[in-house]
């Protein structure tokens, strides 16, 4: 007598072999899933990072080129050619980044403050404002808990405003020695340098290096 094949164990066998294929799809699914977040979240780190960067060498270059030039507000008032707070600071820069004079430094007014959970950057295109002036804004960095700055004075003794409200450096036309400044981000911590701003210039017969009055 001749058996015929069980047809319930065929296809008891063929659930079988979906049950691990679906398992193995999911996996694989999974895996794949895994790889492309994390590839986008070291994509997303490295923008910030990049963010980050560019924003510490802007303001330290401004820094650095910082010129004794007081400028006129928006309504004539007198504005000190560094201007400072804690949390602010507005001052008159070199600009040596022109692509038409690339070797011809122009004068920028620029200011940088904390603005909600943002970085700004303001840049205005005249040194003396008229009241109808406006600053062109620039969000430096996102997600920013603080800007904290602070100011050492020709006595090396750190200030939290500029220019103080007395003694030889309470002047507009007086630069602080260095500035130091904070940013604080929310996934990447504090990060904090240290600018010293150029040595003002010698006033008219003074002489310089070797030279004669």
């Amino acid at each position: 007598m001749i058996r015929r094949p069980h047809r319930g164990f065929a296809l008891f066998e063929l659930l079988v072999a979906m049950a691990i294929f679906s398992v193995l799809a999911a996996l694989a699914y999974g895996g794949l899933s895994s790889v492309a977040r994390t590839r986008g979240e070291l994509e997303a780190s490295g923008a910030r990072l990049k963010a980050l960067q560019l924003g510490v060498a802007q303001l330290g270059r401004q820094l650095r080129q910082a010129a004794v030039r007081p400028v006129r507000g928006s309504y004539g008032e007198s504005l000190p050619a560094l201007s400072g707070t804690a949390t602010t600071l507005e001052l008159s820069h070199r600009d040596y980044a022109s692509p038409v004079q690339p070797y011809r430094a122009a004068l920028m007014r620029s200011s940088w403050s904390l603005d909600q959970d943002r970085i700004v950057r303001d840049d205005w295109p005249v040194l003396d404002r008229a009241a109808s002036t406006r600053p062109v804004r620039r969000v430096v960095l996102e997600d920013a808990s603080l800007l904290r700055l602070r100011y050492l004075d020709s006595g090396r003794t750190w200030r939290d405003e500029w220019p103080p409200r007395s003694g030889p450096d309470a002047a507009p036309d007086r630069l602080p020695r260095a500035v130091e400044f904070r940013f604080e981000l929310g996934d990447l911590g504090p990060i904090q340098r240290l600018v010293e701003l150029p040595d003002p210039p010698l006033p008219p017969g003074s002489g310089g290096l070797g030279g004669q009055p």
